[in-house]
């Protein structure tokens, strides 16, 4: 299971690019909410929320009413919470860290940003991180550059085996391909969660 992220953001555009970001980058699963309404219901009816990014300039409520909602809740308020938002004032930012959030991200989001801002809140989360998602976080690096790794450590493994079985028939070598792929397989997959370690 990938991490699971709200973000509640109302203008449809910044909400395309950063959920493209999550999902194609970090291989995330996004929830979008366009006000506080819809944030809480996504809270209310999602397990395993992993992370929260929020706007603060919302339709109908702000995104304070929405931090001071998260942090009163026992089942939310160790969820970690990145706060996405044009509005640098002084006074903003005390407020939001008052409310112990300490993330701020600036409008326009860029990849690089939005990356660095997403390991050091998962790596406060006490949510589980598959396999895949922890060797993301260790070695610092997004989805696209991880399945490169995988897919150039089978090219190079394809030549070795080559080589050191040239002499062997065709149908022994498809068989030790088969016997090793599946480990490669797996590397790439998110088939156990392990638990994050501080």
């Amino acid at each position: 299971m990938s991490v699971k992220v709200l973000y509640i953001e109302d203008q449809p555009m910044n909400a395309a690019v950063v959920r493209c970001l999550l999902e194609e980058g970090l291989g995330c699963q996004v929830f979008l909410a366009a006000n506080v309404f819809e944030g809480i219901r996504v809270l209310e009816t999602e397990f395993n929320i992993g992370l929260i990014i929020t706007d603060l300039h919302l339709p109908g409520s702000s995104g304070l009413v929405l931090l001071e909602k998260i942090k009163s809740n026992p089942s939310w308020n160790e969820i970690p919470i990145i706060v996405c938002t044009g509005d640098t004032n002084k006074q903003t930012v005390i407020n939001v860290a008052k409310l112990g959030v300490q993330n701020f991200l600036c409008k326009p989001v860029t990849r690089d940003a939005l990356r660095a801002k997403f390991w050091t809140a998962v790596k406060k989360s006490p949510m589980e991180l598959t396999h895949r998602t922890k060797v993301l976080l260790q070695l610092d690096i997004d989805l696209e550059r991880y399945q490169a790794i995988i897919q150039d450590a089978k090219t190079a493994l394809e030549g070795v085996l080559c080589q050191h079985f040239e002499d062997t028939d065709q149908d022994t070598r498809n068989e030790i391909r088969e016997l090793i792929w599946p480990w490669f397989t797996n590397l790439d997959a998110e088939e156990q969660a392990v638990p994050v370690s501080n």
